[in-house]
């Protein structure tokens, strides 16, 4: 899960780990860790309360158990300060611990998704629009480049959707606002799922301070999560076919070189019991003969 600081990681990931802990059935989620569990029930108690959560000021890992359509999963979340993605892929600073921990990571992903403030995108904070478009771009080429890349999902996934609905209508659509806002990165990602998602509604003060909505409904936050997991079960189904041709492939194999094993021994023996009743043949007649003489 990539996203620049203030993109909604911590908030999207707790929230949506709140919501399918509770599940009973179809997607569950089990943090493998009492204080990864805990950590994300605190946040959403928090919002609920109408506060933020502090800034992510260090890395943390979040392990968490998926269950999904009868398979297991085990998804690694890496939550990490905004800040960081940006000293690796826009200030290509990749030789610390943190920066390596974090690109050894995204080498590792089996799908990715990608967080996305539309109105940052928008904004005039310039470096946050050079972290959404050139260091999401050269993390996606990354991934892209990597052995077997091509075959990775990747989501983009556009957070705060209540406050951001009329921003990406007025760009075309969210097709129309990759195209027109971060074209880079469109070309680069190429067919990727895009989704809209609001993992909590936001009350805007008279002074412009914006507070969580007690009580809020998420909004379409599984679906990133389902569309990945449904990539990843299909390839890991093709793989097993593949893996299961070949198997029956080999087999075959096998059948036809014993059976022509077998055929070379018989004709073998063939041989040999003829080249014995030869032998046999001509004792008899060497006998036959010195009888006679």
């Amino acid at each position: 899960m990539l996203g620049r600081r203030t993109s909604g990681k911590t908030v999207y990931l707790s929230v949506l780990y709140e919501q399918f802990w509770k599940s009973l059935d179809g997607l569950t989620m089990k943090a493998v860790s009492g204080q990864v569990h805990s950590d994300c029930v605190r946040v959403v108690e928090g919002l609920r309360a109408g506060h933020w959560p502090a800034a992510t000021l260090e890395t943390q890992h979040c392990d968490l158990e998926i269950e999904y359509k009868g398979q297991r999963h085990l998804l690694v979340a890496l939550d990490y300060a905004g800040e960081l993605f940006r000293r690796a892929f826009v200030e290509d600073v990749t030789d610390t611990a943190e920066t390596i921990e974090l690109v050894k990571h995204i080498d590792s992903a089996a799908a990715v998704m990608i967080l996305i403030d539309a109105s940052v995108v928008l904004g005039k904070d310039v470096d946050a629009a050079i972290d959404d478009d050139f260091g999401m771009t050269q993390a996606v080429m990354r991934i892209r480049n990597w052995p077997g890349g091509k075959d990775i999902p990747i989501v983009l996934v556009f957070t705060k959707a209540d406050e951001n609905r009329d921003v990406i209508r007025n760009e075309g659509g969210l097709e129309g606002f990759v195209k027109r806002r971060l074209p880079a990165l469109a070309r680069t990602v190429k067919r990727a799922a895009m989704f809209q998602v609001s993992a909590v509604q936001v009350n805007i003060h008279s002074d412009g301070k914006r507070t969580p909505v007690p009580n809020s409904t998420p909004w379409q936050i599984e679906k990133p999560l389902r569309f990945c997991l449904d990539k990843i079960n299909l390839q890991r189904e093709l793989e097993r076919q593949r893996e299961f041709a070949l198997e029956q492939r080999r087999s075959q194999e096998a059948y036809e070189l014993e059976l022509e094993r077998a055929s070379k021994r018989q004709n073998k023996t063939a041989v040999i019991v003829v080249v014995s009743m030869v032998v046999v043949a001509a004792c008899v007649i060497a006998l036959v003969w010195a009888f006679k003489s």
